[in-house]
């Protein structure tokens, strides 16, 4: 692996960057006050800082505090990129002319830790089970939904209104179904985020707050090793909190890419977690380890789901909207579980059976496709053997193909498809930058990646922040049942974002990045989910330690 190179943005890229930009289609103005598209979580003092002008002309950059500029930018092309000094003290500051300006923001060393913890105190709001007293805001509301749950039907081990405990972890998104798919990817993606992270407080946080789902995926399992796949009733929840849902909560039967990606989720955590707290990484590794047992006996893909399982939670498998080709099999799944295992335990049957099973190419993290986390940890670990070449093949190709999207891309935004959870899927992308730069040394990737990071706080077409509470300009009609309940946003929630097919019927649709609309009624683009914070969360811990060099010590 090359390690990385200090990171100095000569003339000749950042004049290739601009080029880049003004060669790009040319986005439509930005409504409402701020016409200055800028990343309104805030900057980091040192390094690359881009904003987007919406209107040609004279512009300045303001200290708001002592009413002093600081700098003047010709604009000479509408949604040019344009950068901030790359040295700039701490302190607040807005762009403004006659004609256009920005929101304020701030600029600042902690701004990626304050904004990681912000987004990390989100999952409060999603805790079940508990009772939440927030100290800020004033909202509080009782302990719910204790006795999860009741087995949906028989199956081999248990019978249908079986008492099955399946109490705590977190609710999934604006209703109460909890998953064991997404909790496995968003407290994998966690534990990652904890390593990155150089701050200890928010470091002890990320793990604490894994544990909640790690915790919940290892009452999922069933006594012979397989995992059930979710909890819900059978049909969605009025809008009331969570303690007046009086519906019976039920336990829907097993799948192999469920228990695959639960078996994942707990190795990883055995392995990360074996000298801080050894009682429950051993107790993780067992469960782990019984669950692939189970595996082994079930070669092919197998979910036991019937008509009326959906009626009030989501399918999370093969469905008319996720028809990726990765959900009719569970390769993927069983790929990052034999990694992690074999990372946990050393044990030569695991790295065989990764022989056999490399994927071929990589892709984003998700719940449809999650064996990129496990080709990321096989290649750092030092202990890929043979499966190292390939490995280093396949992400060479990928991070040449995903910098060719982004400069295809509006305001170098790489994902290509705007469905449901486009913003997860950039947010991911942005994940996927930081590691080819990891690997190569190459700055561009690390400013990639803060492209990424900037759509998602406000560089993007409405030059709105997608974080609820976060920026001047940020989301605030959440599809949120509980929220809508007692007429409270929960701050810190990162929305699914633009969804060309606009399921809920209020966004438009087939408008790529422009299908969205801020509605509380719209679920299919402005519903939290706790993947998608995951997932920024993820992309801002990175940012944050972009070198990498205590993950890489971790993974070892």
């Amino acid at each position: 692996m090359t390690k990385p190179q200090a990171r100095q943005y000569s003339s000749v890229l950042m004049m290739w960057l601009t080029a880049s930009a003004l060669a790009a289609e040319p986005v439509a103005d930005v409504a409402g006050a701020y016409q200055v598209r800028v990343n309104q979580a805030g900057y980091q003092s040192h390094g690359t800082k881009a904003f987007y002008p919406s209107q040609v002309g004279e512009l300045q950059l303001l200290d708001v505090v002592s009413a002093k500029v600081i700098k003047r930018y010709q604009v000479t092309a509408a949604n040019q990129a344009l950068y901030l000094p790359e040295q700039l003290p701490a302190g607040w500051y807005q762009l403004h002319s006659d004609s256009q300006q920005s929101a304020v923001f701030e600029v600042s060393d902690a701004v990626l830790d304050n904004t990681v913890a912000t987004l990390l105190a989100a999952f409060r709001y999603q805790h079940a089970g508990v009772a939440i007293r927030d100290v800020v805001s004033g909202v509080q509301r009782p302990p719910a939904h204790l006795n999860d749950g009741v087995i949906a039907r028989d199956d081999e081990i248990n019978q249908a209104g079986d008492r099955f405990d399946g109490s705590g972890g977190w609710y999934d998104a604006g209703d109460y179904g909890k998953y064991v798919a997404t909790t496995a990817i968003t407290a994998a993606r966690m534990l990652d985020a904890a390593v990155d992270s150089q701050q200890p407080t928010l470091q002890q946080r990320l793990r604490q707050e894994a544990l909640i789902g790690l915790d919940w995926l290892a009452r999922m399992q069933r006594a012979d090793g397989a995992f059930y796949r979710k909890i819900g009733a059978e049909k969605w929840p009025p809008l009331v909190p969570p303690h007046q849902d009086r519906q019976v909560r039920l336990v829907y039967g097993v799948s192999t890419p469920d228990s695959a990606k639960a078996v994942a989720a707990l190795a990883q955590a055995a392995r990360m977690l074996m000298d801080d707290d050894p009682q429950r990484s051993q107790r993780y590794l067992r469960q782990a380890q019984l669950g692939w047992q189970w595996l082994a006996l079930q070669p092919q893909q197998f979910i036991d789901w019937q008509a009326g399982d959906d009626g009030g939670s989501g399918p999370y498998m093969y469905n008319q909207w996720d028809t990726q080709s990765s959900l009719q099999h569970d390769e993927d799944d069983r790929f990052w579980a034999a990694v992690e295992l074999y990372l946990a335990t050393d044990d030569s049957q695991y790295y065989r059976y990764l022989q056999t099973h490399l994927p071929p190419v990589v892709s984003i993290f998700e719940w449809k496709d999650p064996s990129v986390l496990g080709m990321w940890h096989l290649l750092i670990s030092g202990h890929a053997g043979e499966l190292t070449e390939p490995l280093q093949l396949r992400f060479n190709s990928h991070c040449q193909r995903l910098r060719q999207n982004a400069y295809r891309g509006e305001f170098q935004v790489a994902n290509q498809r705007f469905i449901w959870g486009s913003n997860k899927m950039v947010a991911e992308e942005g994940i996927l930058f930081g590691y080819c730069y990891r690997l190569s040394g190459d700055a561009e990737y690390l400013n990639l990646a803060w492209s990424q990071w900037n759509y998602l706080f406000g560089i993007n077409p409405f030059g709105l922040s997608y974080v609820t509470g976060v920026g001047e300009h940020a989301v605030e009609n959440l599809h949120h049942i509980w929220g809508r309940a007692v007429g409270f946003v929960p701050p810190g929630m990162l929305v699914g974002g633009p969804n060309q097919d606009a399921q809920a019927g209020f966004a438009p649709k087939a408008l790529g990045m422009r299908s969205y609309v801020d509605d509380a009624k719209d679920y299919s683009v402005n519903e939290f989910a706790i993947d998608y914070n995951a997932a920024a969360i993820g992309l801002g811990a990175l940012l944050a330690n972009p070198d990498g060099v205590s993950q890489q010590q971790a993974q070892q």
